[in-house]
């Protein structure tokens, strides 16, 4: 037996003109299948339609010595897809809406983020990043929602906690997809600031702000 070393193949259109490489192409890394012939991922209306391919097999040591061809042509079409074909990879809705919270020293929170799913109606991983009130802190993945226990809290805790979400899925095509988001837990000592950390004032004849020349005197 001879060994004649490995066979190559060489795909041109039923005409014998070589193949657009935009469109198709032929995987040859040592690593993949050899010889692969791939119709590419199409981002344009012009490579809508059909194509007939033809493809010889040849030694690759000796191109000239033997060859033989595919007598018929297959047949390759692409089409346009369909509406929901479209795969839009975006943030559950709730990812988006998250709000700061406001707490009183002592309480205790609980924030419901939403269904735990994705676009698709499937079930997304969610990981809460932080770390200034961990020690306080709880998330509950079966109903996805973020708690703080008041209890234990002292007023080393008092100011503004960030609180990062991150969360990720495999999409239909196969590919990870992660989005993060954040909101931020303000845990205050006196309740009657919760209006004013909020941009808004508890009392409606409270003066925001005063500017005025000269002395001005206060009767006791």
């Amino acid at each position: 037996m001879i060994d004649c070393g490995p066979i190559g193949f060489e795909f041109t259109d039923d005409q014998g003109n070589p193949l657009d490489d935009i469109i198709f192409s032929v995987n040859t890394d040592k690593y993949d299948v050899p010889n692969q012939f791939v119709v590419n991922r199409q981002g344009n209306k012009w490579t809508v339609g059909e194509y007939l391919i033809k493809y010889r097999a040849y030694l690759i040591r000796y191109p000239t010595a033997w060859d033989t061809y595919l007598e018929q042509p297959f047949n390759v079409t692409i089409i346009e897809p369909l509406p929901g074909d479209f795969i839009f990879n975006v943030p559950p809705m709730w990812l988006d809406e998250l709000e700061d919270k406001f707490l009183v020293l002592g309480d205790n929170l609980v924030y419901p983020f939403g269904a735990k799913v994705n676009t698709y109606g499937d079930e997304v991983n969610v990981d809460i990043d932080i770390t200034s009130i961990r020690p306080f802190s709880n998330y509950e993945s079966e109903i996805n929602t973020f708690s703080l226990r008041g209890d234990g809290m002292s007023r080393l805790e008092l100011g503004i906690h960030k609180v990062i979400i991150n969360v990720s899925y495999v999409d239909p095509r196969g590919r990870l997809q992660n989005f993060s988001n954040f909101f931020y837990v303000h845990i205050i000592e006196d309740p009657s600031f919760i209006d004013l950390i909020k941009g808004e004032s508890a009392d409606p004849n409270y003066i925001e702000e005063e500017k005025w020349l000269g002395l001005t005197f206060f009767e006791p």
